[in-house]
């Protein structure tokens, strides 16, 4: 990235020219307030210290001009999370595992495979932050539905079956938690050892491991899924508006965010 195309010297003033028109015109867009606070060079690169709309923000600029890498910068904003402007008119059984306040502003519903390497790094990381700022302080009602992507994950189905029998003894959450600290250790055995550590009657956990009954709900949120047009795991849907894929955390904030002032302005 050149937009001076010259690979001379570049002066505090080219520097700050470049440094506003690629966050302008490449990260955040034009309608955000951008001011340099001051400009240091040391031996490959130049240091742009910044405030965007009041957050301190550090860029490093190659001398030549080519390369630029703001830090700090949350670059999921408005604009982008925009794209996730499609809804969908959802519906999934009645007895999916569910967190939360009954009547939170915000419902977040996720298709998920307990084999799905992305599905794994959200739940272990992001999703634990949305818990604690949104789903423990009563502003989101979030619901898990199961994708197992059978092709690809083989153990995907058997794991999400032993899920919704946690479910029926009141232990899914902890459960569900042990699956995707465990994602390489899916086999029956694993999945009735961690029955027993969490205490579950294992002769009724047998016996619905291998329910038609149990199967069938799975397969309910596998219809559920195609009806709405998912493709792949994970997939979510913040009050029916769809989110492909495992979004950093600040995306999520953001959308929760949108739509608890939707539902207020609308109320």
């Amino acid at each position: 990235y050149n937009p001076l195309g010259k690979d001379d010297k570049l002066s505090p003033n080219d520097i700050s020219k470049i440094t506003g028109n690629f966050l302008t015109n490449y990260i955040i867009g034009p309608s955000h307030d951008i001011k340099i606070k001051n400009v240091i060079e040391e031996n490959y690169v130049y240091i742009t210290e910044l405030e965007v709309d009041g957050k301190e923000v550090t860029a490093f600029l190659s001398k030549d001009g080519k390369y630029f890498f703001p830090q700090g910068l949350n670059i999921y904003t408005i604009e982008q999370t925009s794209k996730f402007s499609k809804r969908v008119n959802l519906s999934y059984r009645p007895s999916a595992p569910v967190l939360g306040n009954e009547k939170a502003l915000v419902t977040v519903v996720e298709f998920s495979d307990y084999q799905c390497s992305f599905c794994g790094k959200f739940a272990r990381h992001d999703f634990n932050k949305i818990k604690s700022n949104y789903i423990d302080t009563g502003k989101v009602r979030y619901i898990h539905l199961h994708y197992p992507l059978e092709r690809i994950h083989p153990l995907a189905l058997q794991a999400s079956i032993a899920s919704e029998c946690a479910n029926m003894q009141g232990k899914f959450w902890e459960y569900h938690e042990k699956l995707f600290m465990n994602q390489n250790k899916l086999s029956k055995a694993d999945l009735r050892q961690y029955a027993s550590e969490l205490s579950l009657d294992m002769e009724n956990f047998n016996s619905c491991l291998d329910s038609e009954k149990t199967l069938s709900l799975v397969k309910q949120d596998i219809t559920s899924a195609h009806d709405a047009g998912v493709e792949g795991t994970p997939t979510f849907f913040v009050n029916n508006r769809q989110m492909d894929g495992a979004q950093p955390y600040e995306v999520f904030a953001q959308l929760i965010e949108d739509e608890i002032a939707n539902v207020l302005k609308s109320s």
